[in-house]
């Protein structure tokens, strides 16, 4: 999906798919469903920042700028802010 956009600030190519994001909608979709059983609005952010971020779609980076970028990236819209109309 990428792709015709080039590397957007990356030093390397990733080769994520629909699949990682289809994973990635999974865990997040999990977090809620486990938020509306507990009966909090409360998301946990750090750890599905982490899961999403830094496993799903980290797991495959190996440059520190990468890395860099994609924290920025999950800080920046895995947040409250970001569910609120």
């Amino acid at each position: 999906e990428c792709r015709p956009f080039g590397l957007l600030g990356f030093a390397s190519r990733f080769d994520h798919g629909h699949t990682d994001l289809q994973a990635a909608l999974r865990v997040l979709q999990n977090v809620l469903q486990d938020n509306d059983t507990r009966k909090t609005k409360e998301v946990s952010w750090q750890p599905l920042r982490f899961l999403v971020g830094d496993i799903q779609y980290g797991g495959r980076v190996t440059d520190k700028w990468d890395k860099r970028i994609f924290q920025a990236y999950t800080d920046r819209f895995f947040t409250q802010a970001n569910t609120e109309p």
